[in-house]
Protein backbone atom coordinates (compact mmCIF):
# COMPACT_ATOMS: atom_id res chain seq x y z
CA UNK A 1 0.00 0.00 0.00
CA UNK A 2 1.32 3.61 -1.00
CA UNK A 3 1.36 6.39 1.10
CA UNK A 4 -1.68 8.76 0.26
CA UNK A 5 -1.93 12.88 0.11
CA UNK A 6 -4.75 13.87 1.41
CA UNK A 7 -4.01 17.55 1.02
CA UNK A 8 -0.78 19.58 1.38
CA UNK A 9 1.91 18.53 3.54
CA UNK A 10 -0.33 15.30 5.12
CA UNK A 11 0.43 11.75 4.02
CA UNK A 12 -1.37 8.75 5.61
CA UNK A 13 -0.30 5.14 5.73
CA UNK A 14 -0.99 2.09 7.02
CA UNK A 15 -3.58 3.78 9.54
CA UNK A 16 -0.59 6.78 10.75
CA UNK A 17 -1.10 10.05 8.87
CA UNK A 18 2.02 12.47 9.21
CA UNK A 19 1.12 16.19 9.48
CA UNK A 20 4.48 17.80 8.21
CA UNK A 21 2.03 21.54 8.10
CA UNK A 22 2.60 22.36 11.67
CA UNK A 23 6.19 24.04 11.64
CA UNK A 24 8.18 26.57 14.08
CA UNK A 25 10.77 28.28 12.86
CA UNK A 26 13.77 29.73 14.72
CA UNK A 27 12.16 32.86 15.25
CA UNK A 28 8.53 31.95 16.08
CA UNK A 29 9.39 31.31 19.97
CA UNK A 30 5.43 30.73 20.34
CA UNK A 31 5.04 28.17 17.23
CA UNK A 32 7.62 26.59 19.20
CA UNK A 33 6.43 26.73 22.71
CA UNK A 34 2.91 24.99 21.21
CA UNK A 35 4.53 22.52 19.25
CA UNK A 36 6.73 21.64 22.49
CA UNK A 37 3.33 21.54 24.65
CA UNK A 38 2.09 19.25 22.24
CA UNK A 39 4.91 16.61 21.95
CA UNK A 40 5.56 16.59 25.29
CA UNK A 41 1.96 16.39 26.80
CA UNK A 42 0.57 13.11 28.60
CA UNK A 43 -0.70 9.88 27.54
CA UNK A 44 -3.81 9.83 29.38
CA UNK A 45 -4.47 12.99 31.24
CA UNK A 46 -4.39 13.56 35.05
CA UNK A 47 -7.68 14.52 35.40
CA UNK A 48 -8.65 10.78 34.05
CA UNK A 49 -6.61 8.84 36.47
CA UNK A 50 -7.70 8.31 39.95
CA UNK A 51 -6.45 5.77 42.78
CA UNK A 52 -9.60 3.54 43.58
CA UNK A 53 -10.34 2.19 47.71
CA UNK A 54 -9.51 -1.13 46.46
CA UNK A 55 -6.19 -0.15 45.45
CA UNK A 56 -6.73 -0.36 41.64
CA UNK A 57 -6.25 2.79 39.60
CA UNK A 58 -9.09 4.33 37.30
CA UNK A 59 -9.14 5.71 34.27
CA UNK A 60 -12.02 7.46 33.04
CA UNK A 61 -12.76 7.47 29.77
CA UNK A 62 -13.14 9.92 27.05
CA UNK A 63 -16.02 8.86 25.54
CA UNK A 64 -18.15 6.05 27.09
CA UNK A 65 -18.36 2.92 24.78
CA UNK A 66 -21.43 1.26 23.31
CA UNK A 67 -22.01 -1.30 25.98
CA UNK A 68 -21.98 1.32 28.24
CA UNK A 69 -17.97 1.61 29.59
CA UNK A 70 -17.25 4.33 30.87
CA UNK A 71 -13.71 3.69 32.79
CA UNK A 72 -11.13 1.08 32.97
CA UNK A 73 -9.30 -0.13 36.61
CA UNK A 74 -6.30 -1.94 36.49
CA UNK A 75 -3.41 -2.70 38.71
CA UNK A 76 -1.05 0.44 39.53
CA UNK A 77 2.81 0.12 38.45
CA UNK A 78 4.89 -0.87 40.93
CA UNK A 79 6.72 2.14 43.26
CA UNK A 80 9.90 1.78 42.39
CA UNK A 81 11.48 -0.18 39.65
CA UNK A 82 12.29 -4.16 40.53
CA UNK A 83 15.23 -4.63 38.23
CA UNK A 84 17.80 -1.20 39.59
CA UNK A 85 21.23 -2.06 37.90
CA UNK A 86 24.27 -1.89 40.31
CA UNK A 87 26.34 -0.02 37.98
CA UNK A 88 27.11 3.39 39.04
CA UNK A 89 26.79 4.60 35.44
CA UNK A 90 23.08 4.36 35.48
CA UNK A 91 23.12 7.94 37.64
CA UNK A 92 23.98 9.63 34.73
CA UNK A 93 21.16 10.88 32.45
CA UNK A 94 20.85 9.79 29.16
CA UNK A 95 21.18 6.35 27.50
CA UNK A 96 23.62 3.58 27.99
CA UNK A 97 25.04 0.84 25.43
CA UNK A 98 24.60 -2.53 26.75
CA UNK A 99 27.02 -5.57 25.24
CA UNK A 100 24.52 -8.25 24.54
CA UNK A 101 26.33 -10.20 27.43
CA UNK A 102 25.69 -7.94 29.67
CA UNK A 103 21.65 -7.80 28.74
CA UNK A 104 21.82 -11.84 29.18
CA UNK A 105 23.09 -11.71 32.01
CA UNK A 106 20.71 -8.57 33.62
CA UNK A 107 17.53 -10.39 32.22
CA UNK A 108 18.20 -14.32 32.72
CA UNK A 109 20.56 -13.78 35.42
CA UNK A 110 22.72 -16.11 33.14
CA UNK A 111 26.89 -14.81 33.04
CA UNK A 112 27.62 -16.10 29.15
CA UNK A 113 31.22 -14.97 29.74
CA UNK A 114 31.97 -17.39 32.51
CA UNK A 115 33.01 -20.50 31.57
CA UNK A 116 31.04 -23.32 33.13
CA UNK A 117 33.69 -25.95 33.71
CA UNK A 118 36.37 -23.62 34.88
CA UNK A 119 34.56 -20.19 36.03
CA UNK A 120 37.26 -18.13 33.59
CA UNK A 121 36.45 -15.86 31.37
CA UNK A 122 35.55 -16.89 28.24
CA UNK A 123 36.49 -15.18 24.87
CA UNK A 124 34.24 -15.30 21.53
CA UNK A 125 35.68 -17.36 19.28
CA UNK A 126 33.62 -17.33 16.47
CA UNK A 127 29.49 -16.43 15.88
CA UNK A 128 27.62 -18.70 13.50
CA UNK A 129 25.47 -16.85 11.39
CA UNK A 130 24.54 -19.08 8.55
CA UNK A 131 21.06 -21.29 8.42
CA UNK A 132 23.16 -24.10 7.02
CA UNK A 133 25.65 -23.85 9.61
CA UNK A 134 23.82 -23.55 12.54
CA UNK A 135 21.35 -26.39 11.83
CA UNK A 136 24.97 -28.36 11.14
CA UNK A 137 25.78 -27.51 14.57
CA UNK A 138 22.97 -28.28 15.82
CA UNK A 139 22.64 -31.71 14.13
CA UNK A 140 25.97 -32.13 15.68
CA UNK A 141 24.91 -31.91 19.45
CA UNK A 142 21.76 -33.66 18.62
CA UNK A 143 19.77 -30.91 19.34
CA UNK A 144 16.25 -29.85 17.13
CA UNK A 145 16.68 -28.20 13.55
CA UNK A 146 12.83 -27.24 13.36
CA UNK A 147 10.34 -24.89 14.77
CA UNK A 148 8.21 -26.84 16.84
CA UNK A 149 4.32 -26.24 16.50
CA UNK A 150 3.21 -23.68 19.21
CA UNK A 151 0.22 -24.25 21.17
CA UNK A 152 -2.90 -23.13 20.82
CA UNK A 153 -3.17 -19.90 22.25
CA UNK A 154 -5.96 -19.34 25.62
CA UNK A 155 -7.26 -16.63 26.87
CA UNK A 156 -6.66 -16.48 31.37
CA UNK A 157 -10.04 -16.68 33.17
CA UNK A 158 -11.70 -13.59 33.30
CA UNK A 159 -12.18 -13.70 36.92
CA UNK A 160 -8.43 -13.68 37.73
CA UNK A 161 -7.96 -10.59 35.35
CA UNK A 162 -6.98 -7.26 37.13
CA UNK A 163 -8.64 -5.42 34.56
CA UNK A 164 -11.98 -4.72 34.91
CA UNK A 165 -14.86 -2.72 32.64
CA UNK A 166 -16.80 -0.32 34.43
CA UNK A 167 -20.26 -0.24 33.28
CA UNK A 168 -23.03 3.02 33.74
CA UNK A 169 -25.46 1.98 35.99
CA UNK A 170 -23.78 -1.70 37.82
CA UNK A 171 -20.33 -0.40 38.56
CA UNK A 172 -21.02 3.48 39.71
CA UNK A 173 -22.04 2.78 43.11
CA UNK A 174 -18.82 0.55 43.89
CA UNK A 175 -17.02 3.26 43.50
Amino acid sequence: MLPTASRDLVATFDGYSLHAQTRAGAEDAKGRLALYKYILRPPIAHERVQMRSDGLVQIALKKNFSDGTYAVALDPPPAEPTNKPDDAQDDKPGFRHWKRAELLKKTFQVDVMKCPSCEGKMKLMAMVQQPKSIRRFLDALGEPTHVPEPSPARAPPYFRSKALRLRLGRDQAAE
